[in-house]
């Protein structure tokens, strides 16, 4: 029994102390009245802020991308719109001709509503019902061909956001890469798995354009070689043309002085016999007859 009492006596211990602690009173300590900083509502005031989305006009093709960046808005800045007036007023704030003559009836009769209630009543009037069927296969066939990946990015998104479908990320990643290119697909497959759906678009965006440079770049200095190549060869093969022929070589010049007299000889003409070629001191015909005299 001494036994235990001693190993259990250093637990007592501790305890009276605690509970000597819990009884003994608190030491009043003056605490300085607290001002409100005044840089919090200057941090809050400067904080970068969404654009704001482009007025709806009621075009329903539009819609579903309208309703994403006023949802995306709302959410970032709900500081700015702490109540469900707020946020109202800032989506009919967001409409134009068509969209307002819409809702602007509809919250006048429910100014009790609900933010969710007036996007229900929004979906009811612009969201095309048809074209919401049929994105989701868009989507699972949508090929980037040879476009920019940005602008695959682009179109990929906008179906997603048509479909309405709460899509994994996984499954988000397996149709978006199935999209790509067969030389981006190989690229990407070093692309970790526990990232997001945007940082994956964000990466692919990325690798294309460090492979648009490099093939850029190599193509560049193909060009380049293959000019160096080419004026080397045009050297190498080149001869040198013939000196320019002279009108006063002297073969040329006898034999042009030959031709002319004997083209002047032939135009002679005999004034014994009539015939050309000869005068008449070396006429045949007069030298016979002064013979025969």
């Amino acid at each position: 029994m001494a036994q235990l009492v001693q190993l259990l006596s250093p637990i007592t211990a501790r305890l009276d102390a605690m509970e000597r602690r819990e009884l003994s009173p608190a030491p009043q300590t003056h605490t300085p009245e607290t001002q409100p900083d005044p840089t919090t509502y200057l941090e809050r005031s400067q904080k970068k802020r969404l654009p704001d989305p482009e007025r709806f006009d009621g075009d329903r093709s539009n819609y579903p991308g309208w309703k994403y960046e006023c949802e995306g808005k709302l959410e970032y800045d709900s500081h700015l719109y702490p109540s469900q007036d707020a946020k109202k007023r800032y989506i009919l704030s967001r409409t134009k001709e068509k969209a307002t003559q819409v809702l602007l009836p509809w919250l006048l009769e429910n100014q009790l509503s609900t933010v969710k209630e007036l996007w229900e009543h929004l979906d009811t009037q612009f969201l095309d019902v048809h074209r919401q069927k049929r994105a989701p296969n868009k989507l699972r066939h949508l090929k980037q061909g040879r476009r920019l990946v940005r602008d695959y990015v682009s179109e990929f998104n906008q179906l997603r956001v048509e479909a309405g479908q709460d899509f994994s990320k996984s499954v988000l990643r397996e149709m978006f890469s199935e999209g790509l290119s067969v030389e981006l697909q190989r690229l990407m497959l070093r692309t970790p798995k526990n990232i997001s759906f945007k940082e994956y678009t964000e990466e692919a965006i990325e690798i294309s354009d460090d492979l648009y440079r490099i093939n850029l770049n190599s193509r560049s200095q193909e060009r380049t070689s293959q000019r160096a190549h080419g004026i080397s060869h045009q050297k190498d093969t080149r001869t040198p043309s013939p000196p320019e022929k002279m009108d006063w070589e002297p073969t040329k010049a006898g034999k042009a002085s030959t031709r002319t007299s004997r083209s002047s000889v032939d135009q002679v003409k005999c004034y014994a016999c009539g015939e050309k070629g000869h005068i008449s001191k070396y006429c045949g015909r007069s030298s016979k007859a002064s013979s025969t005299k």
